[in-house]
């Protein structure tokens, strides 16, 4: 079996005596390693939940021609007025449906938002498509998105483009991404949310872009510091959320905090690997046959095997090794006969292959994706600490919304819940946040008689 699996990722690789090629499928992450394509997010996400509603509903991810679209809605028997009028008129109309005075008002309005112009809606794409094949297989977007449940607004402007404006193309496509089962506590939460939020749809009307962009960071770093798991024999990759230390938006750093020692910095660090690590987890799963596994979760599989298929695997993982070293021209060297030391090794011939200048490129523009994403809303600069992990009141407002949902809950409850969500804060940041949510009328005054303390559903 490893024998027809190794001449399959020898293929995959174009691995000959003198070269090999990093041929690479991206199925784990919606990135590339190119500048072209990639997305800045300078308008933020709603390019992307257009293309995310239309993949939804099944629709074409492109929208149509602007000028068709704006033809359409005007060629209406039912629509009389003169051509000046219908000048003006249309230009109104062609205003509201750019990016940057969408108001969505109605959610079939999503299946209109345009991506942006020029490459970077290539990117776009990516992540849309991402997002419906990751996220929201298990929640019923469709039946929001086409408006099923919704009337139409009160806005004349509103009622009158979605009265007139055609469907779209369809089209369907088959399943690109994968997800490994380490992330299974991440995509739990995301899911229960959002089926929760298709019941509340004027909130998740008005800050669907906010809420997405939250989730696909968490994923994103979720990611990236399981993918660096520790490789320990006795150690196997656990499916709890690793924890990431934010900073309120408002309040001051200063030594000692959680944030600094357990925030952003250890991230970005891994970040600056994570296409080694990538690579490597698409090998292995190609020489061992099997799928949407990430590095430190093919410790478990390995203990799986029996002793043939042990030994067997190790044989094939050595000729993979020594092959790219002699395609690659590095140094021989003596193979260890572990499967943990031989992943080192493995690891260690990748970043000697990446050394190269001609190769130095991708590899730093790999993840690019996630830190423009924490830029735009999720980092903020703190001196001589650098970036941090950062929320500000808008964005911990909606994931506390999230948290208590429906009925009240324990403010001990809470932080718990912050943390399933990949929100960590240290005493102080719980401090602000208890006095924050007290100042806000959250915290239920009529407490226990053990002194337990409420928060109100903001919903």
């Amino acid at each position: 079996m490893y024998s027809e699996n190794y001449a399959e990722l020898k293929d995959f690789l174009k691995l000959t005596n003198n070269s090999l090629k990093f041929n690479r499928k991206n199925n784990f992450l919606p990135f590339n390693t190119q500048r072209i394509g990639r997305v800045s997010f300078q308008n933020g996400l709603l390019p992307i939940i257009g293309g995310l509603s239309r993949l939804v509903c099944g629709k074409n991810i492109d929208l149509t021609n602007r000028d068709v679209m704006l033809n359409d809605i005007f060629n209406n028997e039912f629509f009389e007025v003169n051509e000046k009028n219908k000048f003006y008129f249309k230009g109104l109309v062609n205003d509201y449906l750019g990016v940057e005075n969408f108001n969505i008002l109605h959610p079939k309005l999503f299946l209109f938002l345009p991506l942006s112009d020029g490459k970077e809606s290539t990117g776009e794409k990516k992540i849309s498509k991402f997002l419906s094949e990751i996220f929201f297989k298990n929640v019923n977007l469709e039946y929001f998105f086409n408006g099923e449940n919704s009337n139409f607004s009160s806005n004349i402007l509103i009622e009158f483009i979605i009265s007139n404006l055609n469907d779209l193309p369809n089209k369907s496509e088959s399943d690109f991404y994968q997800y490994p089962k380490s992330l299974n506590k991440v995509l739990e939460v995301i899911e229960e949310d959002f089926n929760f939020l298709l019941n509340h749809e004027d909130f998740l009307l008005n800050n669907f872009d906010l809420i997405v962009a939250y989730y696909l960071y968490f994923y994103f770093i979720q990611f990236t510091l399981k993918s660096f798991y520790t490789l320990d024999e006795n150690n196997y990759v656990s499916g709890d959320i690793e924890h990431t230390y934010f900073l309120l938006d408002w309040e001051t750093v200063s030594v000692n905090r959680l944030s600094i020692t357990s925030g952003y910095k250890r991230v970005n660090d891994f970040l600056k690997e994570l296409m080694i690590k990538i690579d490597l987890s698409e090998h292995l799963n190609i020489l061992f046959g099997t799928e949407n596994l990430i590095l430190p979760e093919f410790l478990e599989y390995f203990d799986n095997l029996n002793d043939g298929e042990q030994i067997e695997f190790l044989k094939y993982f050595k000729y993979l090794i020594r092959d790219v070293r002699v395609a690659e021209g590095l140094d021989e060297i003596i193979l260890p006969d572990t499967f943990i030391k031989l992943i080192n090794v493995y690891y260690q011939t990748l970043e000697e292959s990446n050394s190269i200048s001609t190769r130095a490129g991708p590899l730093s523009r790999y993840p690019k994706t996630i830190e423009n994403l924490g830029k735009k809303y999720f980092l903020k600069r703190r001196g001589r600490y650098g970036y941090m992990f950062n929320i500000d009141q808008e964005m911990l407002m909606i994931i506390t919304s999230l948290c208590i949902k429906d009925e009240k809950i324990k403010l001990t409850d809470l932080y718990s819940e912050y943390e399933r969500r990949g929100l960590f804060f240290d005493q102080e940041s719980i401090n602000r946040i208890n006095e924050l949510l007290n100042n806000l009328n959250y915290i239920d005054k009529k407490s226990d008689s053990g002194g337990i303390q409420y928060v109100k559903s903001i919903l």
